[in-house]
């Protein structure tokens, strides 16, 4: 995230198999994990999506940060799930965790720059910026939680 910007710059589509992206960016995430670990990631496969025509860049950046905030969230134990969809012409991309959610009284301006659920420095840039990314990709990125799990949902058109 250090790196990511508001900046808009011009997406750069490219033809994807979107399950094959979504394998190979939980791939690094999936090789921390130890047989002791009390932490999962899970990718549940869609073999029905097709390819589409979307910036790889960008939902890699996106996945990454819904990823590493999932992480944060679950802690020394826990479960995240990343699960893809298409309805109708859109595509869902999930990410689900098992942590302890996001309160009632932030969800409603959690992508809303500063807004963090995180003590210390945290400047709640994150979700601000994976907003406007999904943006850029004509999507939207939203939010359901509830004590025990939260899911972000990254739509885009397919």
């Amino acid at each position: 995230l250090d790196t990511l910007s508001l900046e808009a710059t011009a997406p750069q589509p490219q033809h994807l198999d979107v399950q094959r992206e979504l394998e190979m960016i939980l791939l690094p995430y999936q090789a921390t994990l130890t047989p002791q670990d009390q932490r999962s990631i899970t990718l549940i496969g869609n073999d029905t999506l097709s390819m589409m025509t979307l910036d790889p860049a960008l939902l890699r950046q996106i996945i990454h940060n819904l990823l590493k905030n999932s992480l944060e969230a679950i802690g020394s134990q826990g479960t995240i799930i990343v699960r893809s969809e298409q309805l109708d012409r859109t595509l869902h991309i999930h990410v689900e965790d098992d942590g302890p959610g996001i309160d009632a009284a932030t969800l409603p301006s959690i992508f809303a720059p500063g807004t963090t659920t995180k003590p210390g420095k945290n400047r709640g840039l994150g979700l601000s910026i994976t907003a406007s990314l999904a943006e850029q990709m004509r999507g939207k990125l939203s939010c359901l939680s509830q004590p025990g799990k939260t899911v972000f949902t990254l739509s885009l058109p397919a």
